[in-house]
């Protein structure tokens, strides 16, 4: 961390100062990474390696960042370097997903008092999830950066600065805009890019309420919320399309524009499980999830029927 971001809150991968005997420097771009004398994981044929510490192994005398916090999680615990006497914002942690354990760890900081943060990533995942919480905890952050990228692609994003360009409604409607069209762990509309999706949305505001209403994490998807959903997909497929319904549209599209099965909306049945699982995926980021511990949601086999 470099410049006024120095006397903020360190994440585990940002220490700026470190053993030598452990750790070496890039000199042309001042970044510290793990030497030799860190324990080295395969992941396989042509997929590089990765150096690793374990959490446990991180002390005062492991790792040197004079004035500063260094916070690591080892499993659902919290350890601290030096001894942190509030953990509570952060245990008991089992987020598996690294995007949301940044999350829980930058608002934790700025729970602490620290108004400034930097977060390291290369994930646009992150980005997304940033400019959110930069709107819910913007009463406790000044300001989140990101440092986004490497070599050539290498930049710095002011998430607050989008925040607040995008407004409080879309910048909380964000991560539901970009589960439902496509993340990590829900697919994407055939043929239709993040791009086309975010220009649709600028000519169909209307949609931003659907979102909100999907981040409140309903029960159940209204009939309101469904049919204002219905619309906006319905342009993601043709904007001049005066058909509200997905499967209408479907029909019209195929029978006398001579659309391929790819090119077509989906059905109204394959529409609502999408949005279910889109939803699904953004509760550990919603505007009524806590940010800590996520929930065990799993299922549990009461009798078998023959």
């Amino acid at each position: 961390m470099s410049g006024s971001m120095k006397n903020n809150w360190v994440l585990p991968n940002q220490c700026s100062a470190a053993p030598p005997q452990q750790w070496q420097i890039n000199e042309s771009t001042g970044v510290w990474s793990p030497g030799p004398g860190i324990p080295k994981l395969n992941v396989g044929p042509g997929k590089g390696s990765v150096r690793v510490m374990q959490p446990r192994s991180v002390t005062s005398e492991s790792i040197d960042v004079p004035d500063k916090q260094l916070i690591a999680t080892d499993g659902e615990q919290v350890i601290a370097v030096p001894p942190c006497a509030d953990t509570a914002a952060l245990a008991p942690c089992n987020h598996e997903e690294a995007d949301t354990c940044m999350m829980l760890h930058a608002a934790a900081a700025m729970k602490s008092g620290h108004r400034r943060v930097l977060i390291r990533t290369v994930d646009t995942d992150v980005v997304v999830l940033a400019v959110w919480m930069a709107q819910e905890l913007n009463e406790v952050v000044d300001e989140l950066w990101l440092a986004l990228g490497t070599g050539k692609n290498f930049r710095y994003i002011a998430a607050h600065e989008l925040s607040a360009t995008l407004g409080p409604d879309k910048a909380k409607a964000l991560p539901i805009f970009h589960a439902i069209t496509g993340c990590d762990t829900v697919s994407s509309f055939a043929g239709r890019g993040k791009k086309t999706a975010w220009a649709v949305w600028e000519t169909f505001p209307e949609v931003t309420n659907a979102f909100l209403d999907l981040a409140s994490a309903p029960s159940e998807i209204s009939e309101d919320t469904l049919a204002t959903l219905e619309r906006y997909v319905v342009l993601l497929y043709d904007r001049t399309c005066t058909c509200s319904e997905v499967n209408l549209a479907r029909k019209k599209l195929f029978a006398k524009k001579s659309r391929s099965i790819e090119a077509i909306p989906p059905t109204q049945a394959a529409l609502v499980q999408h949005v279910k699982r889109a939803t699904y995926q953004d509760l550990p980021y919603l505007p009524s999830f806590p940010l800590r511990g996520l929930y065990i949601i799993a299922w549990v086999k009461t009798e078998c029927v023959a």
